[in-house]
């Protein structure tokens, strides 16, 4: 059968006939008649270019032996009824199915079934089919990306959660529960456990656990680091996962796993928990699915693994200082808290509903600063007025009868700006009992950025569901010396040409006139019997835009094969290469959203460990000395002065860390308050050298201090400036061998135009000491960094002296920079500009 007798009707003229037939023998879509029986009857050419097979490998075969088996049955069922109903002309909407290609491979195809109209040709079916494959992969791909972005916002909110959860709490057996909740959501296991190692006894104990207490029943408490999935992963350092195959494999490689795999447990998988660079046990999932955990679980698994251990370690330290911090007031309690949330706003509130404590980021989030805030009602503050009722009743609900239904968990609500906008946000309500009264702490979150990323994404995919299934193809034929003899609307509508308009076109207007030599080129391999490749090719729109195409052509012949012009189909590709763009970027987007929460991370963990740190070690010796004193009360008087003055001492330590850090706190949030005066840089420096002179002769250290005699006077914070320059000293004698020398010296610089700035001082601290590597010189003026490898080899402090300097100095519209030789010393320079139009940035 060929396309002739299939569509030949008499009367109908022969050249429309040849051109129809044309149309069908080059269309990108496919055309198929079948046999009653499911058998091949004629394939259009296509079908080799989309499945591979050339038409006279598939005449005679059964098509739907061609088809998915997921596919087929329903595929049948419809070609069944068709045939079976004589009234039933066509199966309706397009379906979908697989075919499977020459080379193996699934080709999704789109198709529209019709019969054969009654003639002297035996009865068929007609199919039409058209290859959506790349459109089901670009839908697929959007859904996946689209499932990656709800994975990863979700774990987002899960690692959010969990840090609020440790925060909570210092009840770990509590945290671990809620813990185990969290990871829930995204993991899916019978039973977590953390364990814990004992190095000396070369065992480990399964300290906390979450899980049926069917699952708890076979496990042994404690066991032998050889041997066991703990073991395994402090050995290694890494995740490690494994998938159960039979019991005796299991108990050859984990011996103490071989118990669980008898109960029912197929898999495990133990992360390391790490604990200021140091693992401290394992994070272990057990399940009773085979293969039950993915790379992304395991990536979520060790996100959350450090975490739990931060929470261990803090409620073992909890522990420890729990006699020291007994005397601690309730608003120190409240302040810690709020430090330990300062990601999200924290509100408190009394049982009267009026504001106690309002930290920072409630200050950004709602308008208000705390100075305003507190004592005030926060129904007047962030409660929408419609809420106001709800508000009132539901404290004295609570504080009438305990039932408190948005308490303790976290819930979404709108609340209200100073400015009178509202916006959403995510909110958990903790009550807590001091002296007989509560107080509600809540911890508030702004949530309009993830509303506003949902809706994008809904949009977004609602246009690549637009562009993919409407994309319209152009059709046309003309002559070998490009006479134009039929142009489709479709194509009409890509270029915003009339067909009578195109006609009377000059050459290089439609396209570049380089496509004509291109083409011909083409056409005269193909006369010679080749195939046509398809070609890109840039058409100019009537209102001067482009629109790039892609073009598959083949000879028009007659009907006696005589080849007679060119036959095209032409694709607008145009929308398909901006969507690309939009996937890219949107790939990217992800990527570094994901970069950046990891970097969260780290710098958490950074500021927990520095801080933990050097808040034990001067309670340590308070509370050595303090035991010693108790113990000994009738000690010497000398001895007795020498513990209390290391209690003093220690004390003034703990002052200038919580001072650091809470200067650095109001320089980087603005609330830092500056006072400006004529000040004369030799009162600067002789202040800052008296207040260190005790350490200099404590450390067998030099100072000499040479200013140029007729330095200006400064208009600048004096109180600030001295800080910079204490600073300094303090960090040059910190690292100065016993016997060493400092120097302080200045000069004044003439105005530069490279560096914006007018007359200058420059200020300069140098010392004989240990030294700084080029590597490290950004590192150090940075928060909580310090030079050396670890916690034992380096000085004491938080690593916020030089961070402060770099804060107030270019407050003062200033810079400062370090010059260093590893082994002979380093020099620290600063500069501060002279008059008060170059000195305060606004």
């Amino acid at each position: 059968m060929n396309p002739k007798n299939l569509h030949s009707k008499p009367g109908v003229d022969s050249a429309g006939e040849s051109q129809f037939r044309s149309l069908i023998e080059t269309a990108l879509d496919i055309v198929v008649v079948l046999n009653y029986d499911g058998t091949f009857r004629y394939l259009s050419p296509s079908t080799q270019r989309v499945t591979g097979y050339s038409p006279e490998e598939l005449i005679g075969e059964n098509a739907f032996a061609y088809m998915h088996q997921d596919d087929a049955r329903e595929q049948f069922e419809v070609f069944s009824v068709i045939v079976a109903d004589p009234d039933l002309a066509t199966a309706g909407d397009p379906r979908c199915f697989r075919f499977r290609h020459k080379d193996g491979h699934w080709v999704v195809l789109e198709a529209v079934s019709t019969k054969l109209p009654e003639g002297p040709e035996p009865p068929g079916i007609v199919i039409n089919a058209r290859d959506v494959t790349e459109r089901t992969q670009a839908h697929e791909s959007m859904r996946e990306a689209a499932d990656l972005e709800r994975r990863l916002a979700q774990e987002h909110e899960i690692i959010a959660e969990v840090g609020r959860i440790i925060n909570s709490t210092l009840n770990i057996e509590e945290v671990f529960e809620l813990f185990a909740a969290e990871v829930s959501r995204l993991i899916k296991f019978d039973m977590i456990a953390a364990s814990a190692i004992d190095k000396s006894q070369q065992t480990t104990t399964f300290r906390y656990w979450s899980g049926p207490a069917e699952y708890r029943e076979k496990f042994q408490t404690t066991v032998p680091l050889s041997g066991s999935l703990t073991g395994e992963v402090l050995a290694s350092g890494r995740p490690v996962l494994v998938h159960a195959t039979s019991p005796e494999e299991t108990r050859q490689r984990f011996i103490h796993l071989s118990e669980s795999h008898r109960g029912g447990v197929l898999s495990w998988l133990g992360i390391p928990m790490v604990n200021r660079g140091e693992t401290i046990g394992a994070l272990l999932l057990f399940s009773s699915e085979h293969q039950a955990f993915s790379n992304l679980d395991i990536a979520l698994a060790g996100r959350v693994s450090d975490q739990i251990a931060g929470a261990i370690d803090n409620a073992e330290l909890f522990d420890e200082l729990k006699i020291a911090e007994a005397n601690l007031a309730a608003s120190n309690d409240r302040n810690q808290l709020i430090l330990e949330t300062a990601h999200d706003a924290f509100v408190g509130m009394d049982e009267t509903g009026l504001v106690v404590a309002w930290n920072s980021q409630a200050e950004k989030t709602f308008g208000w600063t705390a100075g305003e805030a507190v004592g005030r009602r926060l129904l007047d503050l962030i409660i929408p007025d419609r809420f106001a009722g709800q508000h009132l009743a539901g404290i004295k609900d609570f504080l009438d009868t305990g039932n408190g239904p948005v308490l303790n968990q976290r819930i979404e609500m709108v609340a209200k700006h100073r400015d009178g906008h509202e916006f959403p946000v995510e909110l958990t309500i903790a009550p807590l009992k001091l002296g007989g009264r509560y107080l509600f702490n809540a911890f508030i979150r702004d949530i309009t950025d993830r509303r506003e990323s949902e809706v994008a994404l809904r949009r977004s995919e609602e246009r690549f569901r637009v562009v993919y299934n409407n994309a319209a193809h152009g059709m046309g034929t003309r002559t070998f010396d490009g006479t134009i003899k039929d142009l489709n609307p479709a194509f009409l509508d890509m270029v915003g040409y009339t067909i009578d308009e195109i006609k009377n076109l000059k050459p290089g207007v439609l396209y570049d006139t380089r496509y004509a030599e291109i083409e011909k080129d083409l056409f005269e391999r193909a006369l010679q019997g080749e195939d046509i490749p398809p070609y890109e090719k840039e058409y100019i729109r009537k209102d001067g835009t482009k629109v790039y195409t892609e073009v598959r052509a083949s000879l028009e012949r007659d009907d006696d094969g005589n080849a007679i012009g060119i036959v095209g189909v032409v694709t607008d590709i145009t929308e398909r290469r901006l969507l690309e763009q939009e996937i890219a970027q949107y790939t990217r987007s992800l990527e570094k959203a994901n970069e950046e929460l990891q970097q969260l991370d780290r710098l958490k963990d950074e500021f927990i460990s520095t801080v933990s740190h050097e808040l034990r070690t001067p309670l340590t010796s308070i509370k050595g000395s303090a035991e010693i004193l108790l113990a000994y009360p009738d000690e010497d008087r000398e001895t007795q002065m020498e513990f209390l003055r290391i209690i003093d001492k220690e004390c003034d330590r703990l002052t200038r860390l919580v001072t650091d850090v809470l200067d650095l706190s109001r320089m980087e949030s603005g609330q830092m308050r500056w006072i400006w005066e004529e000040v004369e840089l030799a009162e600067v420096v002789a202040a800052a050298v008296d207040g260190t002179q005790s350490l200099f002769t404590q450390n067998d250290l030099s100072i000499k201090v040479d200013l140029d005699p007729d330095l200006p006077r400064l208009w600048t914070d004096r109180d600030r400036l001295v800080q910079v320059v204490t600073n300094l000293l303090s960090n040059s004698i910190k690292f100065t061998p016993h016997g060493g020398k400092i120097w302080i010296n200045a000069k004044k610089v003439a105005a530069d135009e490279s560096d914006g700035m007018g007359e200058k001082l420059e200020v300069c601290v140098s010392d004989t000491g240990i030294g700084i590597q080029t590597a490290e010189y950004e590192d150090i003026f940075k928060k909580f960094k310090q030079v050396g490898e670890t916690l034992s080899d380096k000085p004491i402090g938080t690593g916020l002296g030089l961070p402060i300097c770099k804060e107030i100095v270019e407050y003062f519209g200033g810079k400062i920079w370090v010059e260093s030789t590893p082994g002979k010393g380093s020099s620290f320079y600063f500069t501060a500009p002279v008059t008060a139009e170059e000195q305060i940035r606004r």
